[in-house]
């Protein structure tokens, strides 16, 4: 299964199609010392960084070369001769680490029009009466994206679907790739529920795609992880990072955060005229209409955005949000647009 992630291989083009943070960490310039020339040159043990990494993240932590990593972990083991869930939309490579071993994938979209968001009692009444027509005796995955990937709605009331839905025969995956986008008074801990993965990349936040590193935490499946990940997967680059990232001042990367934070927050209010579903997070999802039209006058003015064919969404486009000025200049084309070709947007609707 081919999954597509967006993209566009044009250096000249600004690319809202990726979601990742346009502010960089305060340590960024530290990636590229001579130790990771040095570290190039050697086996790189993450095990090394685990006790100073559990005191900071949290116990039942296992580092990972992203959350790519994790997943591919779960699909071989976990997904293996199970029902297998997914709410639609999703993240595609969920349905392609399902294929791997899965017994039946169930797709279920739970997307709310009327109200921009996703309904997750659609959901949790397809969870309920599958575990009442399951006489196989499979056990049940359930994996999601919260925030979801890629409307950007963060589900708040995700604990209670937790309390309600899972138990020892069904597993909760929860990818929180876009989680620290999420004003920390607003997030929900879910690292004490049983029988629940929850995946964490640094690569979203901290604005480094090209770096593998990332962790799970679960109470009933760390030693799994143990097993199976790859030895060196991090590599030189990531270990750096890892490192680095331990030793830098919390108060520091709080500040980082809350600025973070406060930045896609405003900037995000920019275009609250032209987002179709709520957002919490780093990037939105517009209704456009023509979508090949649109992507013809982005490119002709170096702009590119996310289409959403692949999430059977035609008329709509995900854009991620950059520094201030690209963001103003699609603002101004989105304006141009809705202008010229009636862009429906929520004040038009």
């Amino acid at each position: 299964m081919k999954i597509f992630h967006g993209g566009i291989n044009r250096e000249e083009f600004t690319d809202f199609s990726i979601s990742v943070n346009p502010i960089k960490p305060p340590f960024f310039e530290k990636l590229f010392s001579n130790k990771l020339v040095e570290y190039c040159g050697k086996y790189t043990y993450i095990e090394q960084l685990e006790e100073k990494f559990a005191k900071r993240y949290g116990e039942n932590t296992v580092i990972l070369a992203g959350a790519t990593e994790a997943l591919q972990i779960i699909g071989f083991t976990l997904m293996e001769d199970s029902e297998v869930i997914i709410p639609i939309p999703s993240y595609g490579e969920y349905a392609r680490i399902a294929s791997f071993k899965a017994h039946r994938i169930h797709f279920v979209d739970i997307l709310d029009y009327k109200n921009r968001k996703l309904d997750y009692s659609i959901l949790e009444n397809y969870i309920k009466d599958l575990k009442r027509k399951n006489r196989s005796g499979k056990n049940t995955v359930i994996i999601l994206g919260n925030p979801n990937n890629p409307t950007g709605y963060y589900e708040k009331n995700i604990a209670s679907f937790v309390d309600r839905n899972i138990d020892e025969r069904t597993t909760l995956v929860i990818d929180e790739a876009f989680v620290d986008f999420i004003p920390e008074k607003d997030r929900v801990d879910l690292s004490d529920f049983e029988n629940t993965i929850l995946i964490r990349t640094f690569t979203k936040f901290y604005s480094i795609p090209g770096i593998r590193a990332g962790y799970v935490k679960s109470k009933n499946f760390k030693s799994l992880f143990e097993s199976y990940r790859s030895p060196w997967a991090v590599g030189a680059m990531g270990y750096l990072f890892l490192e680095t990232l331990l030793r830098e001042d919390i108060y520091a990367l709080n500040r980082f955060e809350k600025n973070t934070v406060e930045y896609t927050e405003r900037e995000r209010k920019k275009f609250e005229d032209f987002t179709y579903f709520i957002s919490n997070t780093n990037y939105f999802v517009a209704e456009i209409g023509d979508v090949e039209k649109f992507l013809q006058i982005l490119h002709h003015n170096k702009m590119h955005v996310r289409t959403m064919y692949d999430f059977k969404m035609s008329k709509f486009v995900r854009i991620g949000l950059k520094d201030e000025q690209s963001n103003e200049k699609l603002l101004n084309l989105l304006r141009d647009w809705r202008e010229s070709y009636g862009l429906h947007s929520r004040l038009y609707r």
